[in-house]
């Protein structure tokens, strides 16, 4: 189940970046579409022109990619969330220090597929037009076609903060909530590790990065 996981991120992540190359129409909250198109204009650019010295230095990748994508992706919250109730009964520090080895096991996931992307086809579908459309809240669903002709339905949520930013703070790919499965990883070495919030950070290393 891991491994098939970790594959779909992988897809996600090709998506994700393969957003600067559609056209979406003008629907409601373009604005979400039009951050993520601006981002990933630069992450492509980037991926292209350093795909073989970044294959040489993964250091200097992970920091150019974390870069890039922490303008999309709200690593913060979406690492709150994974730790759930055990969020409020940590200290800032705890907090601070998962959010980082979070973030390192997603990029670290992130890199093969950032640099195998090579143009697959997306489409980007339109908003149900059933559905009222909240100011602050904006699914994106997204039909990824491998090079092999498999399709992948993904979405992928995005939200206003108080910034008046456009983050990312989930991502459903195939139906498999990413969110939720390493919420329920964060739960179960929790478990293992008698509540200790020091040794599942020190230990943390993702399901989906290891295969599992």
């Amino acid at each position: 189940m891991g491994s098939m996981i970790k594959a779909l991120l992988g897809v996600f992540l090709m998506c994700l970046v393969s957003l600067a190359q559609a056209s979406p129409e003008t629907f409601p909250n373009q604005a979400a579409y039009d951050v993520v198109q601006a981002a990933t204009d630069n992450l492509i650019e980037q991926i292209t022109g350093k795909r073989l010295e970044y294959v040489e230095d993964n250091e200097q990748f992970f920091s150019d990619v974390d870069g890039m994508l922490s303008a999309v992706i709200d690593f913060k919250r979406i690492a709150r969330r994974v730790m759930a109730k055990h969020y409020k009964k940590a200290e800032p520090e705890q907090q601070l220090a998962f959010e980082g080895v979070f973030k390192r096991s997603l990029l670290k996931i992130y890199a093969k597929a950032l640099l195998e992307y090579d143009n697959e086809k997306i489409v980007i579908l339109p908003p149900s037009s059933s559905k009222k459309v909240n100011p602050k809240r904006q699914r994106v669903d997204i039909e990824f076609f491998s090079s092999g002709g498999q399709k992948f339905p993904i979405s992928y949520s995005m939200y206003l903060n108080k910034q008046g930013e456009w983050k990312m703070e989930n991502v459903v790919v195939n139906g498999v909530n990413i969110g939720l499965t390493y919420r329920n990883q964060f739960a179960r070495l929790m478990k293992v590790n008698g509540n200790d919030v020091d040794l599942v950070v020190s230990g943390w290393t993702s399901d989906l990065e290891n295969g599992e």
